[in-house]
This record gives structure tokens, C-alpha cells and sequence, in this order.
């Protein structure tokens, strides 16, 4: 099942500016590095045994996992936060986890080169 919603480009540029006298500004703008990109997986109702993997996921240490996805992005991931949400039924629940992206190894179908 794709998640719901699936945020791929939480993707903050690095950046300075710089506050001069009479209302001037200079700006430094030093681009996206891929280490500053996290995507959030969303489902709402997701069976259990799934559920039970991906917080397996979560809790190994030190581990990283291929990220691929529908718009033929491909990551390296660190799970960074999983969010389990209990449903009434038990069989199934919601989830939200976070992925710090550690590399890009391709963006919307091309081969990634930045930094």
C-alpha cells in the first residue's frame, strides 16, 4: 500500500542573510545538500504485521534502507522517528515515520550528482 500521504520534499536550502544599514541585505545562498532532506511515510489504516516490520526497521541500530518510490526516486534512509497509532479493531493501525535521507542515489528518475 503507498502511503498516505507520502511527503518526499521536506528539503531545506542553506542559507544566510545578512541584515546591512538602510534596509540592505546580502544573501548566501549555498544550495540543498541531500543530508538536509527528510521524507515522511503517512498511512492511516496499515495491517499490523506490516506495522510490526517497519518499527523493527526503526529500532536497528545504526541501520540505513533503500528508499524507492512511485515518482523514481531512490534514497539511502535513516529512520529517524516511527510513530505507531493503535486502531480499536487491533488489526489494523496508522503510522508516520520520518527518513533523514544519508544519500541520493537518483531524483525523479535521474542520477543524482549534487552534493
Amino acid at each position: 500500500m503507498d502511503p498516505e500521504p507520502y511527503e518526499p520534499a521536506d528539503w531545506p536550502k542553506r542559507f544566510s542573510i545578512q541584515k546591512g544599514l538602510q534596509g540592505a541585505s546580502v544573501v548566501q545562498n549555498f544550495g540543498t545538500y541531500a543530508g538536509d532532506l527528510t521524507v515522511t511515510l503517512r498511512h492511516e489504516t496499515m495491517d499490523n504485521g506490516i506495522i510490526r516490520d517497519l518499527d523493527g526497521y526503526y529500532r536497528t541500530r545504526g541501520a540505513t534502507f533503500k528508499l524507492k518510490d512511485w515518482l523514481l526516486n531512490e534514497f539511502v534512509v535513516f529512520i529517524a522517528r516511527f510513530k505507531w497509532t493503535p486502531d480499536v479493531h487491533l488489526d489494523k493501525s496508522g503510522y508516520e515515520m520520518t527518513c533523514n535521507v544519508v544519500s541520493i542515489t537518483k531524483l525523479f528518475g535521474e542520477v543524482y550528482t549534487g552534493p
